[in-house]
């Protein structure tokens, strides 16, 4: 129970610094920054948050893995393609009414937004197909898990994919990882420091995506970002290195985080919500002149932690009713 109980600690501490650095980084985004690429504290973020969230997702993917394939996919569109549905209306018709960000009131937005949610949803597909293929053997289905999703740029799909099996192989041997949180925090932090001069927002899967082939005209991109790929991939390895050996470390101190533990169970709900207020141009009707350190420290400090609030209220409200947690949750 012990064990348990630590295990619990653990990831909800992780999924909090994860969505913390996610609405954090948004707000810094659109709020009235501008050009944004460069800045070191969004450079910072954008090295490790969506891996981290990926890892955490593979480590609890094992169970998902070994149900049969329909099941699977049932289970996953409820829980992953069904809150971007719901939001898509939502932002839609509340972007319709208002006229706030005219770019999210088409059908589009059903395509585009949250992407990371339909991100899991296919590489718990991918997994599955993997671990079928490769007869539920660990490195078998963890190779050909990589090698489908290498390919497919689709929702960053060939970046999340090497979070998702380093989370699936963390499940395998988590004693191991628990034993040697020091030196994986120390070599973490050394490959962290020895990349950071190459790192640049202008690296991020968003901006140097690893596209071979561009789908609807079946035509071959070759590998030209493949250097930016493999900075990132690296980077994100060791940015998510520091945040586990140093979690796991504080909790060798038998130090308790209860506020991020609770922040931590409702990473889905509140990446869901807080993604409402961006897509409906909310949040850049909010903005201010950029000004150094008060924008940064204060402004977008306040307004995540409002945010945060907000979204924790509209929680509550929706989990009163079974079909709204359903549909905005996935629950």
């Amino acid at each position: 129970m012990e064990k348990q109980a630590l295990r619990i600690q653990t990831f909800d501490i992780l999924k909090a610094i994860a969505i913390l650095a996610v609405v954090y980084t948004h707000c810094l985004q659109f709020m009235g920054i501008g050009f944004y690429w460069h800045h070191p504290i969004f450079k910072f973020t954008y090295a490790f948050h969506m891996p981290l969230f990926m890892l955490v997702s593979g480590y609890f993917a094992n169970r998902a893995l070994h149900l049969p394939f329909k099941e699977l996919i049932k289970k996953k569109s409820i829980q992953l393609l069904l809150p971007c549905l719901t939001a898509g209306v939502v932002v839609i018709v509340i972007s319709r009414l208002i006229g706030w960000n005219p770019k999210h009131a088409g059908v589009m937005e059903f395509v585009k937004n949250l992407w990371y949610l339909k991100s899991l949803f296919f590489c718990f597909c991918i997994g599955k197909i993997a671990m079928t293929l490769g007869k539920g053997k660990t490195w078998p289905t963890i190779g050909i898990g990589l090698l489908m999703a290498f390919p497919i740029h689709l929702y960053h799909i060939n970046f999340m994919m090497p979070f998702f099996w380093m989370g699936f192989l963390w499940s395998k041997h988590p004693e191991i990882i628990r034993r040697h949180a020091w030196s994986i925090l120390i070599a973490s932090a050394i490959a962290f420091g020895l990349l950071w001069p190459f790192w640049d927002g202008l690296h991020t899967t968003y901006v140097t995506p690893l596209q071979l082939i561009k789908i609807h005209k079946m035509e071959w991109m070759g590998f030209g970002h493949l250097l930016s790929y493999c900075l990132r991939t690296g980077i994100g390895i060791a940015g998510i290195g520091i945040m586990v050996g140093g979690v796991l470390l504080l909790e060798k101190q038998k130090m308790t985080f209860n506020k991020l533990c609770k922040v931590g169970q409702y990473t889905l709900e509140l990446y869901t919500l807080h993604f409402l207020f961006i897509n409906t141009g909310l949040m850049e009707a909010c903005s201010i002149p950029y000004r150094w350190g008060w924008y940064e420290v204060g402004y977008c400090g306040v307004a995540t932690l409002l945010l945060l609030a907000i979204c924790f209220v509209l929680i509550r409200l929706i989990h009163r009713s079974k079909w709204l947690t359903l549909l905005f949750f996935g629950k």
